[in-house]
């Protein structure tokens, strides 16, 4: 697994750039929340430095091995697109972004990490098949009284 290290020294070289961009701390408690990206701004609101980081070099959480306060501090960010640019181009340009304002220069280093692996038993599997509508014994001491959603997808993208 590969794992991407913050380092607040440095910098990196980018082609692609914002237009223009605004990078100011956000206020506590934080007064814009919107996380917009399109073809011509992106609008980030208290969005904290390690989520910019992942946003970035386009990696999950556990990637980013980061000091605790880059997780807690948090950013408005506001950019424009530079003429002819697109969505897909945001990521190298907050890479740009993040070298040129904090100065933050990552490497690529395997760590060795804990996993779980789900593995046949040595007498063959002991799972058994599920009661199709939710009645099952055990279900019911799950639930504890709640329901289940029954339809996760609905034309509006709610669950009821």
């Amino acid at each position: 697994m590969m794992a991407i290290v913050a380092i607040a020294v440095g910098l990196c070289q980018s082609q692609t750039r914002f237009e223009v961009a605004s990078v100011k701390p956000s206020p506590t408690p934080p007064t814009h929340r919107a996380y917009t990206m399109n073809d011509s701004t992106v609008d980030l609101g208290a969005i904290p430095l390690k989520i910019l980081i992942q946003l970035a070099y386009k990696v999950d959480a556990y990637q980013v091995v980061a000091p605790d306060w880059m997780s807690t501090t948090r950013f408005d960010v506001l950019a424009k697109l530079p003429t002819g640019a697109n969505k897909t181009q945001i990521p190298e340009m907050l890479q740009a972004l993040l070298a040129d304002r904090f100065g933050l220069v990552v490497h690529r280093e395997p760590r060795e990490r804990q996993v779980y692996a789900l593995v046949v038993a040595k007498d063959g599997p002991k799972l058994r098949d599920g009661a199709a509508d939710n009645s099952h014994p055990d279900m019911a001491a799950f639930l504890n009284g709640r329901r289940l959603l029954s339809k996760m997808n609905t034309d509006d993208g709610c669950g009821r």
